[in-house]
């Protein structure tokens, strides 16, 4: 297990009643929900188009919830 692996597994919300929704991703975790490469996260982030995110010390986390929610928001099409 790499240390991003083992901060973002920290960081996870204390409390056992929050959803999963809720608990934050590596970058690394969120570009594989994402399936992209941690590389094209960083490049969106930097133009400002990432999902939003949280750096704490070196390590720049994101929220579940909130990657899903940009993603829903980048939908096309539907009824």
């Amino acid at each position: 297990m790499g240390d991003e692996e083992a901060l973002s597994r920290r960081v996870r919300p204390q409390s056992q009643t929050r959803a999963s929704d809720d608990e934050w991703l590596s970058e690394a975790e969120a570009a594989r929900l994402l399936r992209i490469s941690p590389r094209t996260l960083r490049w969106w982030r930097s133009k400002g188009t990432a999902p939003p995110w949280a750096r704490v010390g070196k390590q720049v986390l994101y929220r579940r919830s909130a990657v899903l929610k940009w993603l829903e928001d980048k939908e096309k099409g539907g009824p």
